[in-house]
């Protein structure tokens, strides 16, 4: 089963009332009509079930019991809470610590703009939503594998009208919205895309690489859009943090200068572009191992007689 045949978690009108429910009530509201929604779809829901089981026992290295799989699950109820607090001003630059920050500061003062790699990892709506408060006025133009694009992008307008992220559905990228976007980038946007999920339909370009243990296949897209833009590359991932007066950690990496894919060898620099953003990925999962967020057969699955 391919991640685009399930029906995500939540849809986003019923994301906008759960996040009402935390606005007029609080957290506890919120948590208790949420956690029978988890724990019902943790129960009814074979396929993300066995998709976290799997990721669980890799990541954790034994046998994940249910007791972990329903951690992981609340574990994305919280984070689903947590983007929209955070496109509502609820987060500030000083709930955060910083790493690498001073990489995106640099480029940005320089007036260039970048790709950004991205995954599900963590909570890449807070790093979005603090970067914008950060560098006020900041142009971020996010690429998404979702349906829900478009009331995605009314829901954070009503949240924060001031925002200059736009969405977009992956689906939709055409020669039309590449040359736009990379005119944005000339000017110093930043285009947002994730490094580990793998476009849908049969036409999207993918590569297999190492993660826990076995190979899975990641997207080539990120990489090729940067080399048509010409621009650097950066990584980056935001955890939440157990405990302490900081709520996240927020992580950028240089990730490449510039992209180039050589006519004659452009396979094999795709697969260790892809081969080094898995090892990355890899070695934050090790640092939040119930936030990686991605609720479907990861790994490819293997046959009766294997």
């Amino acid at each position: 089963m391919r991640w685009d045949a399930a029906k995500e978690l939540g849809p986003a009108r019923g994301l906008a009332f759960l996040f009402e429910v935390y606005r007029l009530m609080g957290r506890w509201p919120f948590w208790l009509l949420t956690a029978p929604t988890v724990l019902w779809y943790f129960a009814l829901k074979p396929v993300p079930r066995r998709a976290s089981r799997e990721y669980l026992n890799r990541i954790l290295k034994r046998p994940a019991t249910p007791a972990d799989s329903i951690r992981h699950f609340f574990s994305f109820a919280e984070s689903v809470l947590d983007r929209f607090i955070a496109w509502n001003q609820g987060f500030d630059v000083a709930d955060v610590e910083y790493h690498g920050l001073e990489l995106f500061d640099r480029m940005l003062a320089d007036g260039r703009g970048c790709v950004m790699i991205v995954s599900h990892l963590g909570n890449l709506e807070i790093g979005r939503a603090l970067a914008s408060k950060r560098h006020a006025g900041l142009e971020m133009h996010v690429l998404l594998h979702t349906r829900h694009a478009e009331k995605f992008n009314r829901i954070i307008k009503q949240l924060d009208p001031s925002s200059q992220v736009n969405l977009y559905q992956v689906a939709d990228l055409d020669a039309g919205l590449a040359a736009f976007l990379s005119s944005r980038v000339e000017r110093g946007a930043v285009v947002v895309m994730a490094g580990d999920r793998v476009p849908v339909g049969a036409g999207g370009r993918v590569g297999p690489a190492s993660f826990l243990g076995a190979n899975a296949d990641f997207p080539h897209g990120p990489y090729i859009l940067a080399a048509a833009f010409a621009c650097p590359v950066l990584l980056s991932f935001c955890l939440r943090r157990p405990q302490g007066p900081k709520k996240f950690d927020l992580y950028f990496e240089a990730f490449e200068e510039r992209v180039v894919l050589p006519r004659k060898s452009r396979e094999a620099a795709l697969q260790a572009l892809v081969a080094r953003y898995a090892a990355r990925l890899e070695h934050f999962c090790a640092l939040a191992p119930y936030e990686w967020y991605n609720l479907y057969p990861f790994w490819p699955q293997k046959t009766p007689n294997e």
